[in-house]
């Protein structure tokens, strides 16, 4: 089933991610911003409730349930009279639906009219003044019916078994119960000051919006599943961080302005689904005490190196300083080792039992990071190097060129816990030969650095190697120094859950087009 009214903000575009992302089960469906219901309509679920606080949309929805027949009398006689004289019927119609607004009149003239000027109307956009009164003007298309009869006869059907509210979000949810599935397509948090998002006089204020997060948050303690989409904006980000954000790349078919129909949307869940990506702007001290203990497969880390203390290197062909930002600044022998200590306590808390970490390093900090596994209680599997066949030449040259990294792949210390290798697997990508520890490749390539480029970036064949060789599809892979996201590039790639964590917002953002600019699955 396809709406029968065009709505801003409307699903339609999203209908395949939204699929690839719903519970397996759902007990009772419920949408408390139904608008043109594309969600709803497309996958007609059982036992639904939907809501709308627009007064006339919600009506229209009850005369298509409970008097399609005179309803679709009603179009037909406003689209006979539209032929006749389009524009000015336009108006016309237009001022007696606002009238019978002001008068506060329900009758099936007004849900006829209701679909005849979103059908007529300029890109379809549904728009109320301060005074809830439409006000978008003619579309000048001379002709087209205001309704397909199968689409109507579909939907009045299906809606005999939809209970219809017109009431406040929070009390569609009220009875809301565990394994009941809420989808907000949600008021767009404003871009900007001139979008066109005003459907009811009321509008949605960020207070509002404070209040809607307090809601899923309590829903999510409750079990019930829930689905967000909304603008990928800083508030929305901000008020959802501690759940699944999916960024996803849409059209804006009704902004005023032709160069801005394209952007960004979030889709936010509260539970895992099968191609869950979810990518956090923020400080990983913050972030990390709220993911679940022992809920993570394997963690791949490249913590800071603290080797900014203004000397130089070669990037190339050229002398440039090795000082990578405040991140990376030089600590003292103590302060260095609390910092690893800290994000150690907290790695070993969220990794499960058979779960395992990879650390990439240079001789900076590794053997700090090294020391300190044992004392909080992993073990060591291996001690990998990553050869660089085209390490940057040595400047100074007082040393061999240093042209190699380590990586420390470990485990907790549980006699009884088996961790994931894939040891055929390995053999197999190695032409039937035992893979050794030491992984011999480039440095990154510029193709990977297209969206801009983080210092300490790692080539995503280094990533897939150690991915391929520790998880297995669906695993729950999370980096929480994650740079430019090349883990999560990967992951995407791979068919592999992640949850990355970066606190500097230049490097998320070249992560977050990286991560759109793959597809799920994609070959590397």
């Amino acid at each position: 089933m396809k709406p029968f009214v065009k709505w801003a903000g409307g699903k339609t575009q999203l209908l395949n991610e939204i699929e690839k992302m719903l519970p397996e089960n759902i007990n009772r469906y419920y949408e408390p911003f139904v608008g043109g219901g594309a969600v709803l309509l497309n996958f007609a679920f059982n036992n639904a409730t939907i809501n709308d606080i627009n007064q006339e949309l919600i009506f229209t929805y009850e005369c298509i349930k409970n008097q399609k027949d005179e309803l679709l009398k009603e179009l037909d006689n406003l689209d006979l009279e539209h032929e006749k004289s389009p524009k000015e019927f336009y108006y016309h119609t237009r001022d007696l639906y606002n009238e019978m607004i002001m008068n506060q009149q329900k009758n099936i003239s007004l849900a006829a009219m209701f679909i005849y000027l979103n059908k007529h109307c300029f890109n379809g956009l549904y728009r109320v003044n301060s005074k809830g009164l439409f006000n978008v003007p003619f579309n000048n298309k001379k002709s087209g019916n205001s309704y397909k009869k199968e689409d109507i006869d579909q939907i009045s059907e299906y809606l005999q078994n939809v209970d219809i509210l017109c009431t406040d979000f929070e009390n569609v949810c009220r009875n809301c119960e565990k394994g009941d599935f809420v989808f907000f397509d949600s008021p767009y948090d404003l871009l900007n000051d001139t979008s066109f998002e005003s459907y009811t006089k009321e509008g949605f204020t960020k207070e509002e919006h404070i209040k809607l997060a307090n809601l899923y948050k309590e829903l999510s303690k409750k079990g019930v599943y829930c689905m967000l989409t909304n603008h990928n904006t800083e508030l929305i980000r901000e008020l959802y961080k501690d759940f699944h954000i999916k960024i996803v790349n849409v059209k804006r078919n009704i902004n005023s302005d032709a160069k801005n129909r394209t952007g960004e949307e979030v889709i936010i869940t509260n539970y895992d689904s099968n191609n869950d990506i979810q990518l956090i702007n923020g400080d990983a001290f913050e972030v990390l005490p709220h993911l679940e203990e022992k809920s993570v497969d394997m963690i791949f880390l490249d913590p800071p190196y603290f080797l900014s203390n203004g000397g130089i290197s070669c990037s190339g062909g050229k002398q440039v300083s090795v000082n990578k930002g405040k991140w990376d600044e030089n600590f003292n022998f103590e302060e260095k080792v609390e910092f690893n200590r800290k994000w150690l306590i907290e790695a070993r808390r969220i990794l499960k039992d058979t779960g395992t970490i990879w650390i990439s390093g240079t001789y900076h900090n590794i053997y700090i990071i090294g020391y300190l596994l044992e004392e909080l209680g992993f073990k060591i599997i291996n001690n990998v190097t990553w050869m660089k066949t085209n390490p940057p030449p040595n400047l100074a040259c007082r040393c061999f060129t240093h042209s190699t990294e380590t990586i420390l792949w470990a485990k907790k210390n549980i006699k009884k816990a088996k961790h994931t290798f894939n040891y055929k697997l390995m053999k197999e990508l190695n032409e039937g030969k035992q893979m050794k520890d030491v992984f011999i490749g480039s440095l990154t390539p510029q193709k990977e650095k297209k969206y801009g480029k983080h210092p300490t970036q790692k080539p995503e064949y280094l990533l897939e190697k150690i991915i391929l060789a520790s998880t297995n599809e669906n695993d729950l892979v999370c980096d929480f120094m994650a740079g430019s996201f090349t883990t999560g590039v990967v992951c995407k790639k791979l068919k592999r859950r992640f949850i990355g964590i970066e606190k500097e917002k230049e490097f998320y953002e070249i992560g977050l087009k990286r991560i759109e600019d793959v597809n799920y699955g994609e070959k590397l």
